[in-house]
């Protein structure tokens, strides 16, 4: 195709992934939040969803034998996500407040999966035994959000009476009995909203790789740049969405969730399935300026207890600055 038309169908089909996404997240809180889900349990599932463009483009790059591509999009989409999902919603709605123990427990989990593919890109060791010990990880989380655990107090699938957690819902769908049809239709509706998203992220994925292959641009520019932005777009509108609907603490379940299932679904899978070598390339300085910029993102916002304008500018700041590195 010539430059106007992949042009065209990039804008266009990215143009119509952040409307359905938008619908997309909105079903999932609707339909989770009437199941008495947390927010933390609709942040994270909003950040599964919203996450496939990003782990299909991934693992579509192992595939096709370029690794630099694939971990271009992951860390590259984790960098990107931090400034739109983190950034982007404080310009909107001012600051953005949370609890700490939503914090520590999404910081635990995320950190410890950076440094697993970081053991990954160093050889150490199996990729599939990381990619054991990952999912240990998840499982205990898991298990530690979740009402079966006696020693947590707020569940995934319960609500907080918390003022800063409670989520708002409209008053004609606060006490709803929801039919079987409509439980049927709704998971339809989400399934239907997902598998567009899919195919519109990897058609304007598509559209703008072979743009940068008709610039003759690197592997990492693509990667790391163009696609991980483009794939990106259904994390920044939910993550708008959850700021603005739901709460802070949904905002950073969905950012932080969505950093530590890139790395998992990205990174730790392939390794686990292609072998390390295969999947991760040679030079791993992005899987070490991962875990830096997460590690100093987790501390600050630890210690301010908000995301407030000067944490979304340095988050804006930092991935300005991470195009720069990946360009020149």
């Amino acid at each position: 195709m010539n430059t106007q038309t992949l042009l065209l169908f990039g804008i266009s089909s990215a143009l119509l992934s952040i409307l359905i996404s938008y619908l997309l997240v909105h079903n999932i809180e609707k339909f989770f939040a009437a199941r008495q889900f947390s927010v933390v349990g609709i942040g994270l599932l909003s950040a599964l969803a919203a996450d496939t463009p990003e782990i299909t483009s991934a693992m579509t790059a192992v595939i096709a034998k370029q690794p630099d591509i694939g971990l271009g999009v992951i860390i590259g989409s984790n960098i990107f996500n931090f400034a739109a999902l983190l950034g982007l919603p404080v310009l909107i709605n001012k600051t953005i407040l949370f609890e700490r123990s939503t914090l520590i427990k999404l910081g635990l989990l995320s950190i410890t999966n950076a440094i697993f593919a970081i053991f990954v890109g160093l050889h150490f060791l199996s990729g599939a035994i990381w990619f054991a010990f990952s999912m240990v990880t998840v499982i205990l989380y898991l298990l530690f959000i979740s009402d079966k655990n006696p020693l947590s107090k707020k569940g995934i699938f319960q609500t907080t009476r918390r003022k800063n957690k409670k989520i708002q819902l409209k008053e004609d769908s606060v006490e709803i009995k929801i039919l079987q049809s409509d439980f049927y239709f709704s998971i339809l509706k989400i399934s239907g909203a997902l598998v567009m998203v899919i195919i519109l992220s990897v058609i304007a994925e598509h559209s703008f790789a072979h743009l940068g292959g008709n610039f003759h641009l690197s592997e990492e520019i693509v990667g790391g740049i163009i696609l991980a932005a483009i794939t990106s777009l259904p994390n920044a509108v939910a993550a708008v969405y959850l700021a603005k609907n739901v709460s802070g603490d949904a905002l950073l379940s969905e950012a932080i969730n969505s950093n530590t299932i890139n790395v998992i679904a990205g990174v730790l899978f392939p390794a686990a399935v292609f072998s390390s070598a295969l999947s991760v390339p040679n030079n791993i300085s992005l899987l070490w300026l991962n875990l830096m910029i997460l590690t100093v993102l987790l501390i600050a916002l630890y210690m301010y207890k908000k995301i407030s304008y000067p944490i979304a500018i340095i988050l804006i700041l930092i991935y300005m600055s991470f195009v720069v590195y990946v360009v020149t």
